[in-house]
């Protein structure tokens, strides 16, 4: 995901004013021109995010020939001219080519990160003296280190290695430059600059350690990286926080963000511990989502559900033949004793939710149907039919802070290794995926510009308009 860079500090801008007899001192000229500088920044930090624009390129190189002999060694890098813009909105020129020499020392036999930075210099913080010239260039420096912050604008990272002996290191081009190895350029993390997309879904998973709650958290992985793609109005967190039994609590006021949605599927919910149940709490408190998915064997649905399927089809076949009549009637009969069986099964496991949200003070009141005008059926993909896994459409239920779904989407979200799947399935649930995301940041978004629950609404104030209004005579 794009770092979430901060928003612009909140602060009242002060434009300087001019009137006839004002007497202009350096101080009030840094000042006319430090307002502009501040609106520029302001305007960036605004509507985008901090990248490289072009060029900046990184490449081995041999020592340059001025260099003494100590220092002749396999760790020079050239860094090409470019142009890059910081997170405060000043531009970065680097107007020609720069040797660097990577001296960060691995202990032996272990590795270290390195990341190559070029980061914004003001000329105002640099010391002059008198008799200098009244135009000073802006300034850049190229960094080595081994933490990023928000000010860097990163050109490569390297993971060095140093052998059990020792030896020197040798820096290389990667030859696979999708997955580089050791003392090789790393250039996957450069940023490049970005609109600021209209707000970072962050998502959580309960999980017992299992093998399927590993495959789960890459298809939810997946997901979040299809989104720029697909909606760029929204981000998606990489980091997907875990929650399990003494792991991980959130709160309200740590400085772990609360997560927008928990997903958890239907076999680990009905493991949640107190500590779980005590995340859960305050995520939906404060406006977060719950995603419960359940599969159809969670149900009993599979045979219910495959038998449906082909009354369907021997239905859709009879429609062609007007001289079987009853027939067709009799088909349509026990697919709508199907349909029953079917709803009284999901009503089931509806009701076993229910009682597993019970120790969380969560009541589920009404159906949970979904209506036409659904957020999760329009936004921002419009769906009719909910998408089909295995040929069967999905069941979607939601009350308030939950969603139950039934249906195995999320192998769709992510690789699929049979290759079985077709495209235009893969796009549909990631689509829906989108959709789910969406409505959970909109959610948690909506109800805390309203300060959350839980707050006390203000006391009814005895003063109004009206009030002051005189009555008319």
């Amino acid at each position: 995901m794009p770092n979430p860079y901060p928003y612009p500090p909140l602060q009242v801008f002060e434009r300087l004013q001019i009137d006839d007899g004002l007497l202009m001192t350096a101080d009030l000229w840094r000042r006319a021109h430090g307002y502009h500088r501040q609106r520029h920044g302001f305007t960036f930090q605004s509507l985008y995010y901090p990248g490289i624009i072009y060029g900046l390129e990184v490449a081995t190189i041999p020592a340059p020939d001025q260099v003494p002999g100590p220092y002749r060694d396999g760790r020079w890098l050239e860094i090409q001219p470019g142009v890059a813009i910081d997170v405060a909105g000043r531009p970065i020129v680097v107007p020609e080519p720069l040797s660097f020499r990577v001296e960060l020392e691995p202990p032996p036999g272990e590795s270290r990160w390195v990341y190559l930075t070029v980061r914004h210099v003001d000329p105002d913080t640099l010391r002059s003296s008198r008799g200098t010239a009244v135009v000073r260039p802006e300034q850049f420096r190229l960094v080595e280190k081994m933490t990023l912050d928000e000010a860097d604008i990163e050109l490569c990272r390297i993971r060095l290695h140093s052998s059990e002996t020792g030896g020197a290191i040798t820096l290389h081009r990667a030859a696979d430059v999708f997955a580089p190895v050791a003392n090789e350029l790393d250039l996957r993390h450069r940023p490049r600059i970005c609109p600021r997309p209209d707000g970072i879904v962050r998502l959580a998973q309960l999980i017992t350690d299992t093998p399927a709650d590993r495959a789960i958290a890459i298809q939810l992985q997946c997901l979040l990286k299809s989104i720029p793609s697909l909606y760029p109005h929204l981000s998606g967190d990489d980091d997907i926080d875990p929650i399990r039994d003494g792991s991980l609590i959130f709160s309200q006021h740590s400085a772990t963000p609360l997560p927008d949605l928990i997903y958890t599927s239907w076999s680990t919910l009905q493991q949640l511990g107190a500590i779980a149940t005590e995340s859960l709490t305050t995520v939906l408190d404060q406006g977060g989502m719950l995603l419960v998915n359940a599969m159809a064997k969670d149900a009993g649905l599979e045979s219910s559900y495959e038998l449906r399927q082909e009354l369907r089809t021997a239905l859709a076949e009879l429609e062609q033949s007007p001289d079987v009549a009853v027939m067709r009637q009799q088909l349509a009969t026990e697919l709508a004793a199907f349909d029953r069986e079917i709803h009284q099964k999901v009503q089931q496991l509806v009701n076993t939710l229910r009682s597993l949200l019970a120790p969380l003070g969560y009541n589920l009141t009404g159906d949970g149907a979904i209506s036409p005008t659904h957020p999760l059926r329009l936004e921002p993909f419009l769906f009719g039919q909910w998408p089909l896994v295995d040929q069967v459409p999905i069941t979607v239920l939601q009350w308030e802070g939950v969603i139950l779904l039934i249906g195995d989407i999320a192998s769709l979200w992510g690789p699929d290794e049979t290759m079985q799947r077709s495209r235009s399935d893969i796009r549909t649930a990631q689509e829906f995926g989108v959709n789910l995301l969406l409505f959970a940041w909109q959610h948690h978004h909506l109800i805390q510009l309203q300060g959350g629950r839980g707050h006390p609404s203000p006391a009814a104030s005895s003063d109004s308009l009206r009030d002051r209004i005189p009555p008319t005579p």
